[in-house]
């Protein structure tokens, strides 16, 4: 049952991760309705919106498709339902200042990172990338300056050296629950106060997707053999995990994707990177680095999915083939 001093809310999201919390919202009562972005079926949301909504409609949860041009208008659908709060996880578009300015009590963002950390739209990948060892889920207000706005709450767990995209992602969806119960909390016995977002560190600058968390270009999916260590290389799969692309390297021209890849102490003898140490069972398809080594664990091509071991027993690798960034 919804608590009479729980304010109605409208969440604006694009993603199934959004689920746990909508389910939440709708089982408390305090869901009023969901605004999903109306995007064509070449759009790369098209996918996961197409099976939101699929999830929407199963479990009865009201929604409204909304182009990115007809955001504005959207007051008057809104009006009619009397939200005074509004909830944005993870949708592609920045809400206009007529949009914004309509919510009585707000509009709020959850944001993946630790403000001002990695704003932008892929924050998880570049923490994974990065070896970050704390994931923490920022409410700030929303602003018509994405991920800018004064901070609300955070939540905070630790980044295991064997999470990936989608279990971070996962578990992302869950720390929402607790942060949006607060936020509801506060709104209905007491104002609300906010935390300015810190300065940012100079030091950033060398850490790729820090300043500004972009959505990861082809050359960000290269290993460069000769130029990245095995912690590295085995960061970069855990990040692309579930994703159309992970890690690109090639063999005789032929593009290869390394799903998974694991550091491993294994001697060198000052061989060229990216040279094929070690064949064998149980030690796999060994391959050094810039600084050691790494085992390739799963790799996928054209003509399907193995294991590094079978990868290199199928197409007849050996110790010493140099393989290509």
């Amino acid at each position: 049952m919804n608590d009479n001093n729980t304010k109605p809310l409208v969440v604006f999201t694009a993603s199934s991760l959004a689920l746990p919390l909508l389910n939440q919202l709708q089982k408390n009562g305090q869901l009023t309705t969901v605004v999903l972005p109306a995007l064509e079926s070449s759009s790369p949301f098209a996918h996961e919106v197409f099976y939101l909504r699929a999830r929407l409609q199963e479990k009865g949860i009201p929604y409204l498709n909304c182009g990115k041009e007809q955001l504005s208008e959207l007051v008057h659908d809104l009006d009619r339902m009397q939200v005074e709060v509004g909830v944005i996880f993870t949708y592609p578009h920045v809400l206009p200042e007529k949009l914004l300015a309509y919510f009585a009590h707000g509009v709020f963002n959850l944001h993946g990172s630790r403000l001002p950390a990695y704003p932008g739209p892929c924050p998880l990948y570049w923490q994974i990338r990065n070896r970050e060892p704390v994931l923490a889920l920022t409410l700030h207000k929303a602003t018509n300056e994405p991920d800018q706005g004064d901070i609300v709450a955070t939540r905070e767990i630790p980044i295991h050296p064997l999470d990936t995209l989608q279990s971070l992602s996962n578990q992302m969806a869950w720390l929402a629950l607790p942060l949006i119960a607060e936020l509801q909390q506060v709104l209905a016995g007491q104002k609300l106060t906010y935390q300015p977002q810190l300065t940012a560190d100079k030091n950033w600058e060398s850490m790729p997707g820090k300043n500004y968390a972009r959505r990861p270009r082809a050359s960000d999916l290269q290993i460069i053999w000769h130029n990245m260590s095995a912690e590295a290389i085995s960061a970069m799969c855990r990040a692309g995990a579930g994703q159309p692309f992970s890690a690109l390297f090639y063999y005789n021209n032929c593009p290869l994707l390394l799903q998974q890849a694991t550091p491993v102490d294994y001697p060198q003898f000052g061989i060229t990177a990216g040279t094929i140490l070690f064949i064998g069972e149980p030690e796999g398809l060994i391959v050094a680095t810039r600084e050691n080594a790494v085992r390739l664990d799963i790799i996928s091509c054209a003509d399907g999915l193995f294991t590094g071991y079978a990868f290199a027993e199928r197409f007849s690798l050996d110790a010493g083939i140099q393989l290509k960034s």
